[in-house]
């Protein structure tokens, strides 16, 4: 019987096969939250206490605390204590906006969670908008439930890491999330694509082309695109393209453009700054409410402690 002791858990976790007695949410990995289906892999678990980690959520390796650019100011602790809860709900990850109900990196001071997934992604590109510090992913996978703040579409829901790149807000307890192409930058009407160069690819809102929706591709990186969202498009050959594939060399240009036309115009960018520098009196109040009733807790303890100790004496005196 192989076991291993994962610092996770307090008991030996043993090499286990997974059946049908094993009932929700005792069939999910503590570690990616996946299901745990029988023959997919080994896992390991500890069934007195209903916790499980596939092998190779086991064996990977978690750094106890990260620094990642979305949020520069603090390192993010890795959370292992399963279901906790905030006073207004599930903590949910701040990038991705799913519920963090297993493994996940937590900044107290901020109240910024990220789930393992987004910790492990890597921006694109920033770009500061007057109100927002936005990075671009490219395959994050956002929750279904979430909504672009532009123009209040979805972002694809299951398939959200095949339709569109996506800008994510790192200001803390912001959710701000909108498509590459609701983006304030201006894009371009035509563009020029190496695979295509017979013709301009042309900004259209929407090209369908027939089929069913799982049967629509990017011409340029042949990966599945949604139909519903814009493309460079050229209609005499029929190619179509994500906008992010259409303009991805021409992407930081437009970003320093719009935000050097943001400078000019008096905005300011800092968005990230602006709300530390807002949240510092609220925190130092906070800090000077939580000291002043230890000052209080502390002279209840003290007479409660003299209380004690009259009484001990009294007992003897009158033994």
């Amino acid at each position: 019987m192989m076991e291993i002791q994962h610092f996770s858990h307090e008991h030996p976790l043993v090499l286990i096969q997974i059946d049908d007695t094993l009932r929700y949410p005792e069939t999910e990995c503590h570690v990616c939250a996946q299901d745990l289906v029988p023959e997919a892999c080994p896992v390991y678990g500890c069934k007195d206490c209903g916790f499980y980690l596939h092998k190779p959520c086991a064996e990977r390796q978690l750094a106890p605390q990260i620094d990642h650019p979305l949020l520069p100011p603090h390192p993010l602790i890795l959370n292992t204590e399963l279901f906790r809860i905030r006073s207004y709900g599930i903590y949910h990850c701040s990038c991705c906006q799913k519920n963090c109900v297993h493994f996940f990196y937590h900044c107290s001071e901020c109240n910024y969670d990220l789930d393992l997934e987004c910790a492990s992604l890597v921006p694109t590109l920033k770009l500061r908008d007057p109100s927002h510090l936005l990075f671009l992913f490219e395959k994050v996978d956002i929750c279904r439930y979430a909504t672009c703040s532009v123009c209040g579409d979805d972002f694809g829901g299951a398939d959200s890491k095949i339709n569109s790149p996506i800008f994510v807000c790192a200001v803390p307890e912001c959710v701000h999330a909108l498509h590459l192409h609701c983006a304030p930058i201006t894009l371009p009407q035509t563009v020029r694509h190496e695979y295509h160069n017979f013709h301009d690819l042309v900004y259209t809102k929407s090209v369908t082309e027939g089929g069913h929706w799982d049967g629509y591709y990017c011409d340029a990186c042949e990966e599945k695109r949604n139909p519903k969202f814009p493309v460079y498009y050229c209609k005499e050959c029929n190619f179509a393209c994500h906008v992010f594939c259409g303009i991805s060399k021409e992407l930081p240009s437009l970003i320093e453009a719009y935000e050097s036309d943001c400078l000019q115009r008096g905005d300011c960018l800092e968005a990230l700054l602006r709300y530390y520098k807002d949240k510092l009196p609220r925190l130092r109040s906070e800090k000077e409410e939580l000291e002043n009733k230890l000052e209080e807790i502390a002279q209840k303890v003290g007479a409660l402690e003299a209380q004690r100790v009259i009484h001990q004496l009294s007992k003897l005196l009158t033994g």
